[in-house]
């Protein structure tokens, strides 16, 4: 589909060992990775430093909060106990989604909500 050049970025979304192997073969130099479930169990990838070195691949990775977190989290926000909503500086439909990636890669967002209409809390 890149036409031999790699992809921009690959993101994992399962903690197979193999699927973050795959992962590198995938990426463009210059590429970046990002892990969102961690590997599980024994046979964790090894980081290929040379590659991360000499192909300038950047690596990222997103925690995943456990229910009894996940549970904390919304009655502290249910109850009003934390006030999120000045963290989302921006609200897009999801027509113009790209528009909110590129604003958080440009670092000019700090929170973008995508809903169906533009409009959100």
């Amino acid at each position: 589909m890149s036409q031999g050049r790699g992809a921009d970025i690959v993101m994992v979304t399962v903690g197979a060992p193999s699927a973050i192997g795959q992962a590198w073969t995938l990426l463009r130099d210059g590429g970046m990775l990002h892990l969102f479930a961690g590997p599980e169990g024994e046979g964790a990838p090894t980081v290929p430093t040379g590659q991360l070195y000499h192909r300038e691949l950047t690596v990222t990775a997103t925690y995943s909060a456990a229910p009894a977190d996940l549970s904390e989290a919304f009655d502290l926000l249910s109850s009003g106990a934390v006030n999120v909503r000045e963290l989302v500086t921006h609200r897009l439909p999801l027509s113009r989604i790209q528009e909110g990636i590129d604003l958080f890669l440009r670092h000019e967002a700090l929170k973008v909500l995508i809903t169906a209409n533009g409009d959100g809390v």
